[in-house]
């Protein structure tokens, strides 16, 4: 592919220089300037994604670690809302497919909200 820039002189001058400097051609020297200008812009957004992982991740943890934290009840209470929550989910739906189909029916053996 080729592509065609136009430059201020000085920019161009200071390209040729800094190129005859290194031994090579003004587009020799243009095309690695490139090459090293995308590869920073690839490893800021490797970056920025790793931390957006990272984030996730510390989210997750903070989300089992408060698990990990609750009684026994608090356990059966949280369990017993995240049921009612995903039958009104599906009750509520236009399609006809149910996303939570396991908690379709009313739980058997569940304690009741308090």
């Amino acid at each position: 592919m080729s592509i065609t820039i136009e430059l201020e002189p000085k920019k161009e001058a200071r390209i040729s220089q800094r190129a005859a400097a290194r031994g090579v051609d003004a587009s020799t020297y243009a095309q690695r300037l490139l090459d090293e200008a995308l590869e920073r812009e690839d490893e800021r957004e490797r970056q920025a994604q790793h931390e957006k992982n990272q984030r996730a991740i510390a989210w997750l943890q903070s989300r089992i670690d408060e698990a990990n934290a609750m009684t026994d009840k608090e356990k059966a209470q949280a369990e017993a809302e995240w049921r009612d929550t995903a039958r009104s989910i599906d009750e509520n739906r236009t399609s006809y497919r149910k996303l939570f189909p396991e908690y379709s029916e009313p739980a058997q053996n569940a304690e009741p909200n308090e």
